[in-house]
């Protein structure tokens, strides 16, 4: 997730590498925990029916509720460095990175305590450590944490799984920052031929999608980009809803990648969808921020010298430059 051509790459690139790549973490399903009202557990699960739809500050309350509970309950520990994981992936996928790597670390380190360091559970919280540290720029420390998780994902439940596939993400998503691209489309392409061949067309499968088109973006393969978000994008909406987070992102590579194309009139509609969305979903986070300060510059690229103007002051009093 930056006069001519050189200020539009500048500014694509920029906002890719902040606001519009993703793997999914290794979370479970709300609908897979066992109904209770029992104080931390009724949290947790509130917590992950939130992060399902993408309503990240309702997911932050209810996952620190649960936190501050488990707090108290030494006996809790393995439930903790679940929970915290959890709060981790919230700040994530809304931009606080800065904010997840000290949670994230902090969940490895119990987890390693309680199940071993070549233990799945470990492995789920290195690899999402691995994702902090990319959004970080650590790559270094990125690619030790994935390569440590990969084997133990793949040991454990197969080449195809999708653990393995969320780890292969990261993994491209790494490559990708350290301009090792071909790397990164060859695990790109492994992992969509791995969902092709067992038939799922899932949200993954369009994350996946999604990344592909980033990474072509860099590789100024634009109209490639443009197509591969748009196909991403029409099965975000079937697979997750019109207002999903995950759709609004989606939308912002779609108008990355006309944007490099000069198509300016097509930009807006997407951008003004994942504004609308972001603004119930993650108010005042630094990915709206981006989001207003893209439909500014596209303002002026169309000329519309108030308009862009209106979009800078909006992303300024979140995210003062």
């Amino acid at each position: 997730m930056l006069k001519l051509k050189r200020l539009e790459i500048l500014f694509v690139f920029a906002f890719l590498s902040i606001c519009t790549c993703n793997a999914a973490p290794h979370i479970s399903s709300p609908s897979s925990q066992r109904l209770t009202t029992d104080g931390w557990q009724k949290h947790s699960l509130n917590g992950m029916k939130a992060f399902s739809k993408g309503q990240y500050l309702e997911a932050e309350k209810e996952f620190k509720a649960a936190i501050e509970e488990l707090e108290q309950k030494p006996a809790h520990k393995a439930d903790l460095a679940k929970q915290l994981g959890k709060l981790g992936d919230v700040y994530r996928r809304i931009g606080r990175h800065k904010d997840s790597e000290p949670i994230y670390q902090r969940s490895l380190s119990m987890t390693e305590e309680i199940y071993g360091k070549n233990s799945v559970e470990a492995a789920i919280a290195m690899d999402n450590l691995a994702a902090s540290y990319r959004n970080l720029k650590k790559y270094d420390e990125a690619c030790v944490l994935i390569r440590k998780a990969l084997p133990v994902f793949e040991k454990q439940y197969g080449p195809d799984s999708d653990d393995v596939k969320v780890c292969l993400s990261n993994l491209a998503l790494v490559y990708e920052k350290q301009n090792k691209l071909p790397e990164a489309e060859d695990v790109y392409k492994r992992i969509l031929a791995s969902d092709e061949k067992s038939n799922r067309i899932t949200a993954e499968y369009a994350m996946t999608l999604d990344n592909l088109a980033s990474l072509y973006v860099h590789q100024k393969k634009f109209a490639e980009a443009e197509t591969y978000s748009q196909n991403a994008a029409s099965i975000f909406e079937k697979t997750l809803g019109p207002n999903h987070p995950e759709l609004a992102l989606c939308l912002l590579n779609q108008a990355v990648a006309s944007f490099a194309q000069h198509k300016y009139d097509n930009c807006p509609t997407p951008l003004l969808r994942s504004i609308a969305i972001f603004e119930k979903s993650a108010p005042n986070s630094p990915v709206l921020a981006h989001c207003y300060r893209t439909l500014s510059e596209v303002y002026s690229k169309m000329g519309k010298t108030k308009e862009s103007s209106e979009m800078a002051t909006k992303a300024s009093k979140i995210a003062p430059n």
